[in-house]
């Protein structure tokens, strides 16, 4: 099959650099998986991969166009992981997909059908795979284990996977039965609902029409008060912060101003001591300012008062830009920082002093909450005709489930106020609300123990 449109080196860098998507509209998700079934299944991908010995043994599902890893086996070198995502863009499991048939590839480097297929990438060069099908004959997905050396899969190791295959075929036609069931206990319990209802509905309609015609005259006076005295609150708390701010700014700069004056005096030099106590002052007036300029921000978006001029924005210019501000804090960190741009010629339609802002405050979190000597990895990607992808990567101890749907919520630290890393709580609050504003989506992929990527999609220019 062709093998057009391969994931460019930036976007297979490492295995969680994948996006997560609902698929209502294909066919494929409407019936779940039980999770007995997956664990079940999860035995099986542990038991391939330690009888066949390779490193990894999934199971995908196909949505329309896309693959998803179900299940992975544990491997220690397994680079694969349940609920990963991917466009398809030639990888082994297509093939077997779109040819229902099993497929054998002993090694792609010296198969010139195979050689530039996307999971070299991640140094799997042999595969097999088999078809997977719900009892309709629509197609589920793959059961496969991939090597990272030539391996020609025995006919022993092929007979094995083909009674996996089978193992699973049955599940997906009892989880078939099992939804036809509930399906129709479902119906039967809707129509007798229904006909009481009904009853019901019919000796109670008049009353309730005119009750709620009144309530919802009263939710409209009450709504319009509660709209107009949300107004008067936000100007007043906008002109409040915005006094305040400036009253605290001019003092604060005095602070600032004098402390490195202190610092460079040659007339009056500090001690050793007295150098780290004017240090201290300093470092906390900056801190200070950045809470003000980021408070400021938040009272700017929270009254719609945020101006931006779009125009076309080269990512190689807006890269070496946010590359000059972050490269000396990155090193004063430890971090290693490498702004990547494969394609010169990627431009976005956006506001380039607000989306510097955007890039500089992701990686300025990047950086912060990172490992020891960790990494930040910058990157552009054209992810279609008309969207431009930019992703910052880093190698910090990434975001547990639970704390995920909070990560955009202003001041919410996540627990890292009680850390010694600085911050506001807000500057991701900013950076959703200007991506958003700019007609782009700011979203996340995070993996504990491995490190988070926060994505931005943004209109190509």
């Amino acid at each position: 099959m062709p093998k057009e449109n391969r994931l460019p080196k930036e976007d297979v860098i490492g295995p969680h650099d994948f996006s997560r998507d609902e698929y209502d509209n294909v066919s494929n998700e409407v019936t779940p998986v039980p999770e007995i079934q997956l664990e079940t299944w999860q035995k099986i991908v542990d038991l391939a991969a330690d009888l066949i010995d390779v490193p990894a043994a999934i199971v995908t599902r196909a949505h329309g166009d896309e693959i998803e890893v179900c299940l992975a086996s544990n491997s220690a070198d397994n680079p694969f992981f349940r609920g990963m995502t991917d466009k398809a863009k030639g990888y082994y499991c297509e093939e077997v997909v779109n040819t229902r048939n099993q497929l054998l590839v002993p090694n792609a480097l010296k198969d010139p059908e195979w050689d530039h297929n996307p999971d070299i990438e991640l140094n799997l060069i042999a595969y097999l795979g088999l078809p997977l099908y719900w009892p309709s004959g629509e197609i589920f997905g793959t059961i496969c284990v991939l090597d990272t050396k030539e391996n020609n899969f025995s006919p022993k190791h092929q007979n094995f996977l083909e009674k996996m295959q089978g193992a699973i075929l049955s599940d997906l036609a009892l989880i078939t039965k099992m939804e036809e069931l509930e399906r129709a206990k479902i119906a039967l319990k809707g129509l007798n609902d229904n006909l009481a209802e009904k009853s019901l509905i019919l000796e109670h309609q008049t009353k309730e029409l005119l009750e709620a015609k009144e309530i919802a005259e009263d939710a409209k006076e009450i709504a319009e008060n509660a709209k107009k005295m949300a107004e008067n609150a936000n100007e007043m708390k906008s002109k409040f912060l915005t006094n305040m701010s400036h009253e605290l700014r001019t003092p604060l700069n005095a602070i600032l101003g004098f402390s490195q004056l202190m610092q460079v005096s040659k007339k009056y030099p500090l001690t050793e001591k007295q150098r780290g106590f004017v240090e201290r002052i300093y470092n906390s007036g900056e801190h200070l300012l950045e809470l003000i300029n980021d408070i400021l921000d938040l009272s700017k978006i929270e009254s719609g008062r945020v101006d931006l001029s779009m125009e076309k924005v080269m990512v190689s210019n807006l890269f070496v830009a946010c590359k000059e501000v972050m490269t000396p804090i990155a090193h004063q960190n430890g971090i290693s920082l490498n702004f990547r741009v494969r394609d010169k010629s990627l431009s976005l339609h956006c506001d380039f002093t607000r989306f510097k802002q955007v890039i500089l405050n992701l990686c300025s979190n990047a950086i912060k909450y990172n490992q020891p000597n960790g990494s930040v990895i910058i990157w552009a990607t054209q992810y279609d005709a008309e969207t431009i992808r930019i992703s910052v990567k880093d190698s910090g101890v990434g975001i547990v489930n639970d704390k995920k749907e909070k990560i955009f919520e202003a001041f919410n630290r996540l627990g890292a106020e009680n850390s010694s890393v600085e911050g506001t709580g807000i500057g991701l609050t900013i950076t959703q609300y200007l991506v958003e504003q700019m007609n782009g989506k700011l979203n996340f992929i995070s993996k504990v123990g491995k490190g988070s990527i926060f994505y931005v999609d943004m209109p190509a220019g």
